[in-house]
């Protein structure tokens, strides 16, 4: 993810939901126009992509990943 926020930088955003019992950022994509502005308002609908809810599921996590690559190349 770290790369498509690099390589995607006009439309997609990288910023933190909170904090693990680690002390370890949870991070939170954001996809869309005008990403520029610190303060980003949803006028839009929106889709909530959410995966790695456990352990052990690997599928989740690839499928949400896959999702984000696809809408990053088939919009861009």
């Amino acid at each position: 993810m770290n790369t498509l926020t690099a390589e995607f930088p006009e439309v997609l955003k990288k910023f933190s939901i909170g904090k693990t019992s680690q002390n370890r950022d949870i991070n939170g994509y954001l996809l869309g126009l005008n990403l520029t502005s610190k303060q980003v308002t949803m006028q839009k609908p929106a889709l909530l992509i959410d995966g790695a809810h456990h352990a052990r599921d690997l599928s989740t996590l690839s499928m949400s990943v896959y999702t984000v690559v696809r809408l990053l190349y088939g919009y861009v």
